[in-house]
């Protein structure tokens, strides 16, 4: 019986994928509400299988991706979320990923997808495999070019992240509330097609443009 990780920020959904899989060959050995839990879990339950939410508190499921595989980590990973970036499909499929589908369909295909996975498998939804290979085939901006899309105001925001600043110290900073500082960066996840702080910390240093003249 393989040993299943599970991380959702949702009781609901935790209960509903043990439920899930109370009958299958899957044990789930840990469960966990967000990123810090999952890296505990890992430590302590060493499961086989990781089942991480995309959108969970950091670190999300895509930064658990990236960190365990820069480690060498090929233990079968597979991310399930309600809503995903086209970019960031891409670079699942691109780290390896073994499984991706949406929420929506983990009642009924999660057993299938595991099955697959267990045996070197890979188990992608296929609107989500079809709009990972579009995003591939269009021209990619630079990083400038992203960064040229938000307001003086947001760049502040983003340099402010790149520096390691918490929502709270930057709003003291501009003088905002730590709510406002969520709703800036709400916004520009969607004006770059972003999820995480992280991959705004990235574009920033890998920008040429002077965000410090960002007023």
């Amino acid at each position: 019986m393989k040993r299943v990780l599970v991380a959702d920020d949702h009781p609901l959904v935790l209960s509903g994928v043990e439920s899930v899989l109370r009958h299958s060959d899957f044990e789930v050995v840990a469960t966990a509400d967000g990123g810090p839990a999952v890296l505990e879990g890992i430590r302590t339950a060493k499961p086989d299988i990781l089942i991480l939410d995309v959108n969970m508190p950091e670190p999300n499921g895509m930064e658990i991706l990236r960190m365990l595989r820069a480690k060498g980590d090929k233990r079968p990973i597979v991310l399930v979320t309600a809503t995903i970036s086209d970019p960031a499909i891409s670079e699942a499929l691109e780290l390896g990923v073994n499984g991706l589908m949406s929420k929506d369909c983990a009642a009924t295909s999660l057993v299938d997808c595991l099955e697959a996975v267990r045996v070197g498998g890979q188990w992608i939804d296929v609107e989500m495999q079809k709009r990972g290979r579009d995003h591939d085939r269009q021209p990619k901006p630079s990083k400038d070019d992203l960064l040229g899309r938000l307001t003086p105001r947001e760049r502040t925001v983003a340099m402010l992240v790149a520096a390691g600043m918490k929502n709270r110290d930057i709003g003291l900073e501009l003088g905002v509330t730590e709510g406002s500082i969520k709703v800036y960066l709400h916004r520009m996840y969607e004006k770059l097609d972003i999820q995480t702080r992280l991959e705004l910390a990235m574009l920033v240093h890998g920008s040429a443009l002077d965000l410090k003249k960002a007023p």
